[in-house]
């Protein structure tokens, strides 16, 4: 018996999402349901953010919903920066990429991922004054 022939279609929102991987000088805000890829194609814009020089990891704000979702989306992060570190091409290949990305793994703890609430905490605590708070507010 053949096994059946596999057929792959392109994803109807193909164009979007090679919009969030390619224009890495807009800042965007990627809305989709659950399951759709989103964590997905973060991951990867984070990455090419860090590879291509345009941010650093302390530069990169990826905010979520809940705390699950960041937690995943700081693991997928980290991993998969692990990896291009070791991939071969990034061995052999351009000297600044390999650094950059090397640079942005050792200071992983300085990305932000997380949620709305937590975003908005860290720039109140951050800048106190400016907002017109007393600097040891509590949340």
């Amino acid at each position: 018996m053949n096994d059946p022939a596999v057929i792959t279609l392109p994803f109807p929102d193909a164009q979007a999402r090679a919009r969030i991987s390619d224009d890495l000088d807009t800042n965007l805000l990627v809305e989709a349901g659950a399951g759709s890829g989103k964590t997905t194609e973060l991951v990867a814009r984070m990455v090419a953010l860090v590879a291509s020089g345009v941010a650093t990891v302390d530069e990169i704000a990826a905010v979520t919903f809940t705390r699950k979702a960041a937690a995943a989306l700081r693991e997928r992060f980290q991993m998969h920066l692990e990896e291009r570190v070791g991939e071969p091409s990034e061995r052999d290949g351009d000297d600044l990429t390999r650094e950059r990305l090397s640079t942005a793994l050792d200071d992983i703890d300085r990305v932000f991922v997380g949620t709305i609430h937590a975003f908005c905490s860290r720039l109140l605590r951050e800048r106190p004054l400016e907002v017109g708070l007393d600097p040891a507010f509590e949340e």
